[in-house]
């Protein structure tokens, strides 16, 4: 796969995260268990309060949950493994070197996990969000081939944002493309945020298939890289190769 992709040592991904999404909810014992097995390299652990509602017709009053969640880091704050109810989710923030370096912490992140529990993921996402920043005013479309154009009436260079989704398999397989162009004191930023989305709901894969899992996730990161070069010029390689 590394002869087939170009690699960008300039990239403007700010944060990457992988996300698997349980169809069930984790036993409240799970959570220190959990932090305690990855303490080597993730030990700063912070409790995340949450509260959820569940509403009644029958019942005016709703009633009130306590739900747990759990951010635990490494030392430098840039891996962090957040942890719901029915949700995992592994993040790189900043210092984004390839594919490879950030899968190695999900697959990590996953055999840990794996010697918890087990569970039936619904869901997995991956997700990368690209910021742009230029220090003067910027045409985006000359940079990104998914920016907007705009009537000669309308005012130029105005923030705008959109979504666009992509069906890679109708039901089971879709990216989505976030576009937001802002400007903020007295610089131009563009955000493109990509994700891949592949729904496993009708599949019943549990959280220990790590041959089904590995696939998606080679599927989704071939798929977001793809996203991504569709979605930029020339004119943007040149400026993230370094």
């Amino acid at each position: 796969m590394n002869k087939e992709r170009e690699l960008f040592n300039n990239n403007k991904i700010t944060e990457a995260l992988c996300q698997f999404t349980f169809t069930q909810h984790l036993d409240s014992d799970f959570y220190i268990k959990f932090a305690e097995r990855i303490k080597s390299r993730y030990f700063d652990v912070q409790e995340i309060p949450l509260l959820h509602f569940n509403f009644n017709l029958l019942n005016q009053a709703p009633e009130k949950v306590e739900l747990k969640g759990y951010r635990i880091s490494n030392e430098k704050k840039d891996k962090i493994v957040q942890v719901f109810t029915d949700n995992l989710s592994i993040h790189q923030v900043g210092k984004y070197q390839q594919w490879e370096s950030f899968r190695e912490d999900i697959y990590y992140i996953l055999a840990e996990f794996q010697k918890e529990t087990n569970i039936q993921i619904g869901r997995i996402d991956l997700r990368t969000i690209n910021v742009f920043e230029f220090e003067k005013e910027f045409n985006a479309n000359e940079y990104f081939n998914v920016a907007l154009n705009y009537p000669s009436e309308f005012i130029q260079n105005s923030n705008y944002q959109f979504n666009q989704e992509q069906i890679f398999e109708k039901g089971k397989k879709a990216g989505v493309i976030r576009g937001n162009y802002i400007k903020e004191n007295d610089k131009w930023k563009f955000i493109l945020d990509l994700s891949y989305i592949n729904w496993l709901l009708d599949e019943n894969v549990s959280s220990n298939n790590t041959e089904k899992i590995k696939a998606s996730l080679e599927d989704g990161h071939l798929k977001l890289y793809n996203l991504f070069i569709q979605t930029v010029t020339e004119k943007t390689k040149k400026l993230i190769t370094g």
